[in-house]
């Protein structure tokens, strides 16, 4: 069993008409088994699905005929007495749903028949989940914490939970000197200062002590805790995208619910830019909108209307996604979003919708934004535009865009703020690409059926042996071929993905285990690509087409190349998809790649903006086909062997025919922050070469003597721990080959010797060079920010070492900027992470049309000279051996 606070309720303060009161609820039974009747937020009984069933028949229907005000319910004293009172009533009763009510009578959340651990699970995964996206530290860093009390939950879970907290944030915790106390019982929590936060694991736990105790204090959930790094990208926000979502949804003021240092520096953007801010525990204005509702920490209330008449209740976490969505469209579009384009693009959607059998539009008018827009759809008169829940038809589909909305009808399609911005942004994109590629596919499963989702049935638990899975389950998803499963999913989980920007997220790049690969752009590999092709298919979206728990043969894209060369058709298939990615995540990643003019590009969208080319995947027809066999895990989307095969082949059947034109090549590009950085450097070195003697010998040499000869430049990246004979070998065959050698020494101290020592090291060993300039890296050319897999490749933990970032670097800003034509670098017989390195260096700037050249290793009789050899008679005190792998001025360093 397990508490769940999303129960199905309808507060009867008011007097109600009998027929109102079945409207209600026969939309809230919809999803529900037993629908709880409270009055004054205190329980009086429940309506449950047989009882309303019943009254259908009936033409008077009288409400007190069909309450039951007898239902089974718990007075919740602690979470224990809870959960052996409930074990009580279910054992060997029909009943699925207990309500837990206050000594009072309010209703305060339900208890269901299901497994007792599975919240317990979620509230570890919530807090496993807050330590890897950063949220943890977020939160650490959001306020001056002095005490963090842990509690809602079991001994266990609170330990361990603890443990996360230290094993991922250790030196954050003990530099602010931070305290982490465990409360076992929920009563042992005491009152508070700013300096100590609370956080319940549970959400019966933020129930009892926010609305039970009355404590004044700030409790934070373990599902809320995973959202404060939504908070950091406050930091990256202006007045000028505020005022631009001033200016779309024109709020005249909010309402917070929270605080902290975040919020505090989000809410001085909002003043200045005229935003009025309160705090709603001070100002109990929103109390005239809406009665009786569950606040949480992130809801905040938005006015807007001529004297503030319209209040929307809204989440800050909503509201930072939304503003960031609106920077997103002024980076794809080049132009700014405002009221007029938003309520345009939204009616162009509804009428899209329309054309495919939505033919009703349900808005609240609970804003300004939604006042207007449903004025202009009214206006039109070809869509049933309806504000109230009375006027509903249920004979037609509907879009909906109305708070807390329960199910009114089996078909239908939510909207929201957030979902049409999305639509917005994803058109923005279509636009951009279409205008170098006429044939776009998108593949959606938007207007499939509605297939019951199983949120415990996922590849996370599947690890955990517990008993959400039926016994055929493995086997059907699989195709009988199960044994790999487990460590699929270890594979998957081990890969993690990198955001190099907000619009180009990949896996690690070069990560290879047995079942799940990438290769060097962080793209899941494709089994089966032909060495030759006539044109590419690309694929770009999430975890439908990047392998949910498959292996790499069994991924859409692969077994969608396998169709391909079956029938003898030339394409390789590409898959740029990431798993939790979305095309707006990843749309820099398809516009960086050169696109042939026979190429295809097919998008996974959630969204509907092109009616041509529309991939359409059905359910039910799947349902069919695969004969009611257990075909995905806990969504459709996330499918086994038969259901990804079943796609592949519907869409082989639909882009057979279709040639695309070429696209135009797109500049790579990273993170401002980062770019900065570079530019920086770049700025400095370049500065630092204008005093340099060798380097302004060397163009006045060329310039007096061959005024028109283009220089040639080199460059050699070195790390030199320590500098050898080998090294010295390199740069004199180098120097020879160009006219100006730049030898960059690698600045990261995560070597035996400091950068300080192996740079002088370097530059005395060269000074014999007269065309030899050595500088700093800086932090982008073999750093820990670019190639972190290069500082432990002696005890590598894993085969991947993701290298892309790095070389991508030097393309696009180190050899423009410096005008170098030649990467050299040494032949690496044994080191696999340079092999692999140099492997990398050929394919990218080899494109790029750098040439990059490799050179044998020095050797000493049979022997490769190597930095590592050196270290290791250094180890030994073998000093007399030293003087033949080293020249003299290293010697002195040794």
């Amino acid at each position: 069993m397990y508490r769940n606070n999303d129960f199905y309720s309808i507060d009867f303060s008011e007097v109600w008409e009998g027929s109102e009161i079945k409207v209600l609820l026969e939309m809230y039974i919809e999803g529900a088994q037993i629908v709880f009747i409270t009055k004054e937020e205190r329980l009086l009984g429940g309506i449950s699905r047989g009882d309303l069933k019943r009254s259908f028949n009936k033409n008077n229907f009288k409400f007190d005929q069909f309450i039951n005000k007898n239902i089974k319910h718990i007075i919740f004293i602690n979470e224990k007495q809870v959960f052996e009172e409930a074990k009580q009533i279910f054992n060997n009763k029909k009943i699925h749903n207990i309500p837990v009510v206050s000594k009072s009578g309010v209703l305060l959340f339900q208890i269901d028949r299901f497994c007792e651990n599975k919240f317990i699970l979620e509230d570890l995964e919530n807090i496993t989940y807050s330590a890897n996206n950063g949220s943890i530290q977020s939160f650490i860093k959001s306020d001056n914490i002095k005490e963090i009390i842990l509690t809602g939950s079991d001994r266990k879970s609170l330990y361990k939970t603890r443990q996360i907290f230290y094993e991922f944030h250790k030196e954050l915790i003990l530099s602010r000197n931070i305290v982490i106390s465990i409360k076992e019982n929920i009563k042992d929590v005491y009152l508070v200062d700013d300096s100590i936060k609370i956080i319940s694991l549970s959400e019966f736990g933020y129930i009892y002590l926010k609305y039970i105790t009355k404590l004044k204090i700030d409790i934070i959930m373990a599902k809320e805790l995973c959202s404060f790094i939504e908070l950091k990208a406050i930091k990256k926000f202006n007045k000028d995208i505020i005022n631009d979502f001033k200016e779309i949804f024109r709020y005249n003021s909010i309402g917070f619910a929270f605080y902290n240092k975040y919020i505090y520096t989000f809410i001085k953007l909002l003043e200045d830019c005229n935003i009025k801010c309160f705090h709603i525990k001070e100002n109990e204005i929103y109390k005239k909108y809406i009665d009786n509702d569950y606040i949480n920490n992130f809801d905040i209330f938005l006015f807007s209307g001529s004297e503030n008449i319209y209040c929307e209740k809204f989440s800050i976490i909503e509201m930072i996604q939304d503003i960031q969505l609106i920077q997103k469209y002024t980076q794809i579009s080049g132009r700014n979003l405002t009221n007029e384009i938003y309520i345009s693009e939204c009616i162009d959607y509804l009428y899209k919708l329309q054309r495919r059998g939505f033919s009703g539009f349900i808005q609240e008018i609970n804003s300004y934004w939604k006042e207007k827009l449903y004025r202009e759809i009214k206006a039109r008169d070809n869509l049933k535009v309806i504000s109230s829940l009375e006027d509903i038809d249920y004979n037609i589909k509907y879009i909906i865009n109305y708070r807390n909305m329960p199910k009114l009808v089996l078909e239908s399609i939510y909207m929201s703020v957030t979902t049409n911005l999305y639509y917005i942004c994803e058109c923005a994109f279509y636009n951009v690409i279409i205008k170098r590629c006429k044939n776009i596919f998108t593949y959606s499963t938007m207007f499939s059926d509605n297939r019951q989702v199983f949120y415990e049935r996922n590849r996370n638990n599947y690890l955990l042996d517990n008993d959400f899975f039926q016994e055929n389950f493995s086997s059907e998803i699989c195709n009988n071929n199960q044994i790999y499963l487990k460590e699929v999913i270890k594979n998957i989980d081990d890969c993690r993905t990198v955001e190099i920007n907000d619009g180009y997220v990949k896996f690690l790049s070069n990560y290879h285990s047995k079942y799940f690969n990438t290769d060097l752009y962080g793209n899941r590999v494709v089994v089966g690509n032909p060495k030759k092709h006539f044109g590419t298919i690309w694929l770009i979206g999430s975890c439908i087409f990047s392998g949910y728990a498959v292996e790499d043969k069994h991924t859409l894209p692969s077994l969608l190349q396998e169709k391909i060369n079956e029938m003898g058709y030339k394409y390789k298939v590409i898959d740029l998809s990431c798993d939790h990615g979305s095309i707006l995540t990843l749309y820099n990643k398809i516009l960086d790649k050169e696109i042939k003019l026979n190429d295809i590009i097919i998008l996974d969208t959630s969204n509907f903006f092109t009616e041509s080319n529309f991939i359409e995947i059905n359910y039910e027809e799947m349902d069919n086909y695969l004969k009611d066999h257990v075909w995905f895990w806990d969504a459709p989307g996330h499918m086994g062997l038969e259901g990804y095969k079943f796609c592949s082949e519907k869409i082989f059947n639909i882009v057979k025919r279709v040639m695309l034109k070429e696209l135009d090549n797109y500049k790579f590009y990273i993170e401002k922050d980062l770019e900065l950085e570079i530019k920086n450097y770049i700025s400095k070195i370049k500065n630092e070469l204008k005093i340099n003697k060798t380097y302004q010998t060397v163009y006045n040499n060329i310039s007096s003597f061959y005024p028109y000869k283009q220089i040639k430049i080199g460059a050699i990246i070195m790390n030199c721990n320590p500098f050898t004979y080998g090294h010295q070998y390199l740069v004199d065959i180098a120097s020879k080959l160009v006219d100006l050698l730049y030898i960059f020494v690698v600045e990261e101290n995560k070597s035996v010797f400091s950068f300080e020592k192996r740079f002088s090291m370097v530059k005395e060993g060269v000074t014999q060079y007269e065309n030899v300039v050595v500088l700093p890296s800086g932090g982008f050319m073999i750093s820990s920010v670019t190639f972190p897999g290069y500082f432990s490749k002696e005890i590598p933990l894993k085969d991947c070492y993701d290298d892309f970032l790095d070389i991508k670097i030097f393309e696009n800003y180190i050899m423009p900027n410096f005008e170098i034509s030649v990467r050299f670098i040494g032949e690496e017989p044994l080191d696999k992470v340079t092999s692999q390195y140099n492997c990398d260096m050929k394919e990218i700037l080899g494109n790029a049309g750098i040439n990059v050249i490799e050179i044998p290793r020095k050797m000493i009789g049979n022997e490769i000279i190597s930095a590592t050899k050196v270290r290791n008679l250094l180890l030994e005190k073998e000093y007399n051996l030293l003087k033949k792998y080293v020249p003299e001025t290293t010697l002195k360093y040794l």
